[in-house]
């Protein structure tokens, strides 16, 4: 009687699952400008930006966080693969006058920081989805 009572509330609960799962709120996207301003917060807390610097790094960010957001469009309107890796390439390109760009406004010192900021970011990013290096680690001998 245990066992049937039990399997009873056991299907119940699997059942109810999904429903619940349901019921949670949607996730709401921030904006271009919300994106830029959270970033250039980050930014200026972590790098000590001045005033100017916050200003012009506000701008990159925001120009980048609309680009971005016109290309993850078109991206998932596209279906077919080639579409896909180009537009793969257009994001490469834009991150690299993302880097170029940061790189004329912040000091070197605030380049270097952000940059080591950022590898951090990619390293734990491929730990995370499972990449990264799966080559074994080169061994050094030591006398």
């Amino acid at each position: 009687m245990k066992k049937r009572i039990f399997a009873v509330l056991a299907a119940c609960c699997l059942l109810a699952a999904p429903a619940l799962h349901a019921q949670r709120p949607a996730h709401r996207q921030r904006t271009a400008e919300e994106m830029a301003k959270y970033r250039t917060e980050r930014m200026a807390e972590q790098l000590k930006l001045d005033d100017v610097q916050q200003q012009q790094i506000y701008r990159i960010n925001l120009d980048f966080a609309q680009q971005m957001r016109r290309l993850h469009a078109e991206r998932r309107a596209a279906s077919d693969t080639t579409a896909r890796t180009a537009d793969r390439e257009r994001m490469q390109e834009l991150y690299a006058s993302y880097d170029a760009q940061l790189k004329k406004n912040l000091s070197r010192d605030q380049y270097r920081q952000w940059s080591e900021q950022q590898e951090r970011y990619r390293q734990g990013m491929r730990h995370r989805r499972g990449g990264g290096d799966r080559r074994p680690a080169a061994r050094t001998e030591r006398r």
